[in-house]
């Protein structure tokens, strides 16, 4: 048994944007390479998802998901934008949230506190909050 696991402590490792030199873009490899080996999470940030080309389908396939970042872009890079404002389909996410029971945290990733407000508002429109 590790610290981490003694404390009851989750470590979680993070999937990262299409940057050069940046490692695990890919949700499964992550799990496969790094966090099954060192017995953590992982953390999904649904904006490098989408960034690297995944679908919210495709980005959930994982079991391992224990933290989620919640940022919207429109694929050509990690813009950390409200939700809502382009293409990720965030309906679709928190429905399969719900559908495999997640019941973890879930962190709107952004700059601003206007776009903190917008998200808010957005999550209201499509009947999450």
């Amino acid at each position: 048994e590790s610290q981490a696991e003694e404390y009851g402590v989750m470590m979680c490792v993070e999937n990262m944007p299409l940057l050069e030199r940046l490692l695990y873009t890919n949700i499964e490899a992550l799990y496969d390479d790094v966090a099954n080996e060192i017995h953590s999470g992982i953390t999904l940030d649904v904006g490098h998802g989408h960034n690297n080309g995944f679908n919210v389908d495709e980005m959930l396939d994982s079991k391992n998901i224990h933290h989620i970042h919640l940022s919207d872009n429109d694929g050509s890079y990690d813009m950390h934008d409200a939700l809502g404002t382009h293409n990720i389909d965030f309906k679709r996410l928190f429905e399969l949230l719900e559908k495999r029971n997640y019941d973890d945290i879930c962190v709107i990733e952004v700059y601003t506190m206007h776009q903190i407000l917008k998200s808010i508002d957005y999550l209201k429109e499509i009947k999450v909050l």
